[in-house]
């Protein structure tokens, strides 16, 4: 709804604007909701146990490579195609360059992609959860809160994984995770194409990362 609501705003398509204000002044030359057809072969296969349309299931399903069919709800070759929540095709290359920006807030050539107000304000712990903690899809995220962003820990007194107080990030629907983190100024970023994922993949790969970088 946001991202229909801006393109009424601007007169602008929702591609067009990710293109002219995040993924050019970044370098992102690899994402988009429209894969040309001579890269369509470099896209990976999704695999998983559940589809982007079903609840999670109540009960963990094995985790075996069953090959998924997503193009339903991500067409790589429909250049109208745009959404708001979810259908970018990118690279683990330009997905740091889009979380390096939200480190520092700036574009490569120094220039601000957000002021530093705004930078403050998006990053600050929105909302707060309660002895059960955060979970999505219920999997348990401790300590963390909620931001602007995405998730934000909050207190590290209950956190699972190396980390420091105020690091961020997101996790998608087929287990990508990316983490933010202003303390250390490191950022990471974690790929697998598996939806309904079960393991602690991102909490151990987050953990080994910053093992010799947490302050």
């Amino acid at each position: 709804m946001l991202a229909h609501i801006i393109e009424i705003a601007t007169g602008q398509r929702l591609d067009a604007l990710l293109r002219d204000h995040l993924f050019d002044p970044l370098g992102m030359v690899d994402t988009g909701f429209f894969v040309p057809d001579g890269d369509r072969g470099r896209v990976m296969q999704m695999f998983g146990t559940q589809d982007l349309y079903g609840l999670p299931p109540l009960d963990p399903r094995p985790h075996v490579l069953t090959r998924m069919d997503v193009s339903a709800s991500a067409p790589m070759d429909d250049p109208n195609f745009r959404r708001g929540g979810h259908g970018l095709f990118s690279t683990l290359d330009d997905y740091m360059k889009f979380a390096n920006m939200l480190l520092t807030g700036q574009f490569p050539d120094g220039s601000r992609a957000l002021s530093a107000p705004m930078h403050a304000m998006m990053r600050a712990s929105r909302v707060a959860f309660g002895p059960r903690g955060m979970r999505i899809n219920d999997d348990p995220f401790a300590g963390y809160g909620w931001n602007l962003i995405g998730r934000v820990m909050s207190d590290l007194g209950r956190a699972d994984r190396i980390t420091s107080l105020g690091e961020f990030g997101w996790s998608g629907a087929a287990a990508t995770y990316f983490w933010v983190d202003p303390a250390t100024q490191v950022t990471g970023c974690i790929m697998t194409q598996f939806l309904g994922n079960q393991h602690p993949l991102a909490i151990k790969m987050q953990s080994a990362a910053m093992v010799d970088f947490a302050v």
